[in-house]
């Protein structure tokens, strides 16, 4: 009788621990089931070098964007310096300016253009030439000469260049030159275009000065014989 009872005892308390192992693995089960479900949402490798690589080529892209944006900019606030600097010696031609020691009235005042050395200078055609009613100057601005007097200039930023300088006749092509002058003369507002080399007495009806950014973009300063400037 009492192995019966010792056998139905243990029998019944191996059924008991079987029970409560089978509840715990269920319980432990579920809560392992949450807590991964939980930290499911997220990135995956792949997903990871995708996203790094996009936001890469955005980036280079932006860069490269903005450093044509800031080259543009600087070719075309140069463009307009040099407009503003043949407006000047417009302005001084035409108006009651001085010049030399005797402070006289009577001179043409003019842009000297160099393109080897990619400067610009405004002077005072000084150089004592007589040509016309008492209109002193031979309607060429060319600091190289040291005849004319210099009075401002300007230089082109770093590894900005005058692409080209160019002069044109009436009814032919434009003409490549190494160097250009830009004179007025008072009463009138025309220029008297002549670039190295040529004649005033050809009679060139248009300058053209083309300036060009490191990345190769270019803009063009157009002076014509009627005194008007414009950038293209």
């Amino acid at each position: 009788m009492q192995t019966f009872l010792k056998i139905s005892f243990y029998k019944t308390l191996r059924r008991r621990v079987a029970e409560h192992s089978n509840f715990l693995a269920k319980k432990y089960a579920c809560f392992g089931k949450r807590l991964f479900l939980k930290t499911v949402p997220a990135f995956t490798l792949v997903e990871l070098m995708v996203v790094l690589g996009i936001f890469a080529v955005i980036t280079s892209v932006v860069v490269y964007r903005y450093r044509d944006f800031n080259n543009n900019i600087i070719l075309t606030n140069t463009a307009y310096e040099i407009g503003l600097l043949v407006r000047q010696a417009q302005v001084y031609g035409l108006s009651v300016r001085g010049s030399g020691a005797s402070d006289a009235f009577n001179q043409g005042y003019g842009v000297f253009i160099n393109k080897s050395d990619n400067s610009f200078v405004l002077c005072a055609d000084t150089d004592g030439t007589i040509l016309g009613s008492e209109k002193n100057g031979d309607r060429i601005c060319n600091i190289n000469s040291g005849a004319d007097t210099k009075i401002d200039s300007l230089q082109m930023p770093a590894q900005y260049t005058i692409a080209g300088l160019q002069t044109k006749k009436s009814g032919f092509d434009e003409e490549d030159v190494e160097n250009l002058s830009i004179v007025f003369v008072r009463p009138n507002p025309n220029a008297y275009i002549v670039g190295g080399g040529q004649n005033l007495s050809a009679n060139y009806i248009e300058a053209r000065i083309i300036v060009a950014s490191p990345s190769g973009n270019q803009k063009t300063v157009v002076i014509t014989h009627t005194g008007q400037i414009s950038v293209e």
